[in-house]
């Protein structure tokens, strides 16, 4: 096989590398519905809000009463081998109960801690839920953000192939031309550095794609990693046109990070409020019931007889007794710690300032987001700019590129000059497929950070 021969059917190999049979198609809002069903994050979430609401409840409070059941048996043999007492029987006797019991304990008033508990299990329910609106929203602009990310690696795949595409087309013309003496053998070689090194371009574009296909992929939690689908959005132009003032709004209002923080802070309110109620007294109720059934086996016992002062088994009627007994009580506790080393004072001081720091976490969080909404509000204005230029450039590319691939063909210009403006256009469509990505990246960001991205795609 001639090299010439080789460099074609390797142009041939790469072009068709990414073929195959046809595939499932997929939407973005599709990916978005798949993701939401299938994330792992986002299942492990809803694990985490059950597991909330379940707790959320009056019995995890300490409103009601425990109430017990319990079985006790007994079997005891005794075996009287000496006794200090003459009177005291001798022999084996056997002795067995059994005691049912049913027991009630019942906090009464404990400080209002019940009522206190209550309110805080409403809160950490809000906050799980919180918490688990806040993983849907970062997957969802994950999967929003890793969907586009596959079609601008897609779409830089097509960039890098129409190059490798000219340079496979110019290298064969000026291998045609060498063949009838038109062209040198210099002129061969620069063509064929230039296929080659768009080649390994767009192998590498090629991984990158895969790679980008299989991030989507794992977020999605599609088994089959390597799986890909005909993505039928691609990457748009954002229209919209926002007002600073109003995101700001917007984020202070509705930002799920820091209504999760408020609501963690109203649960260390709680925390305060449940240390003060341990300087309450604390009243409670007992009550329990069993009953006690024995038996006592004397078949192997002797006792004394009073009449012929010797030792002889009972009457066959009396081997055997049994007893049955019923206890009942009820009872009633009131404590009140006068004193329990300043442990009491020190854990409400220490929810007091755990109050403090939270006010402090939720101001600094405050300045967090609006340095990061003003940053991505002017990435949105600034990228939406650049496209435009870039939008312009490209256009300018493409018709020169046109322009320039005839005069090649006519020989009004050299290799070299072609190369130029073919590497023109390659950055160029670069460059426009970039600002574009960038400027739907602002776009999302600033949905996600104002709470209002869940209202545009869920």
């Amino acid at each position: 096989m001639t090299r010439k021969t080789m460099i074609f059917v390797f142009s041939f190999l790469l072009l068709v590398a990414g073929s195959g049979n046809a595939q499932e198609s997929l939407s973005l809002s599709q990916a978005i519905e798949l993701g939401l069903k299938n994330n792992y994050d986002i299942n492990i979430s809803k694990a985490g809000v059950e597991m909330a609401q379940n707790q959320n409840s009056q019995g995890e409070a300490g409103r009601w009463p425990t109430l017990q059941f319990g079985v006790a048996q007994d079997n005891t043999a005794t075996d009287f081998v000496q006794t200090s007492s003459p009177f005291q029987p001798q022999g084996i006797m056997i002795q067995s109960t059994l005691s049912p019991s049913l027991s009630l304990n019942w906090m009464l008033f404990e400080g209002f801690k019940v009522d206190i508990s209550r309110k805080r299990y409403d809160k950490l329910q809000f906050e799980s839920e919180g918490n688990a609106s806040i993983v849907v929203a970062n997957t969802v602009q994950a999967i929003i953000l890793g969907y586009y990310l596959v079609s601008l690696e897609s779409e830089r795949l097509e960039v890098f192939a129409k190059s490798l595409k000219l340079s496979r087309d110019r290298y064969q013309y000026v291998s045609l031309k060498r063949e009838y003496g038109s062209a040198v053998t210099t002129d061969l070689l620069l063509e064929e550095g230039n296929y080659l090194t768009d080649s390994v371009n767009y192998v590498n574009q090629e991984l990158a794609y895969r790679n980008a296909v299989r991030t989507l992929n794992t977020l999605l939690a599609v088994k089959e990693i390597d799986k890909e689908y005909t993505y039928t959005d691609p990457i748009g132009v954002p229209v919209e046109v926002y007002d600073l003032n109003t995101l700001e709004v917007k984020m202070l209002e509705n930002n799920l990070d820091l209504k999760s923080k408020y609501i963690n802070q109203s649960i260390v309110k709680y925390d305060l409020e449940l240390a003060k109620s341990e300087m309450y007294p604390k009243f409670s109720l007992g009550a329990r019931a069993s009953n006690t059934w024995g038996r006592v086996d004397q078949s192997n016992a002797l006792f004394l007889d009073q009449s012929t002062r010797e030792f002889v088994k009972l009457p066959a009627e009396n081997q055997i007794a049994q007893t049955n007994n019923i206890n009942y009580a009820l009872n009633f506790s009131l404590t009140y710690n006068l004193f329990s080393g300043r442990r009491i004072n020190t854990a409400i001081k220490n929810a007091a300032i755990r109050e403090d720091i939270g006010n402090i976490e939720i101001e600094k969080m405050t300045l967090s987001l609006r340095n990061d909404l003003y940053t991505n509000y002017d990435n949105f204005v600034f990228r939406k700019r650049i496209y435009g230029i870039n939008k312009r450039k490209l256009e300018a590319a493409e018709l020169n590129l046109s322009v320039t691939e005839d005069k090649f063909k006519l020989g009004a210009i050299n290799s070299f000059d072609f190369r130029t403006v073919q590497l023109n256009y390659l950055t160029s469509a670069l460059q426009e497929l970039n600002s574009r990505y960038s400027l739907v990246e602002s776009d999302i960001s600033l949905m996600r950070i104002t709470g209002s991205i869940l209202e545009v795609y869920q």
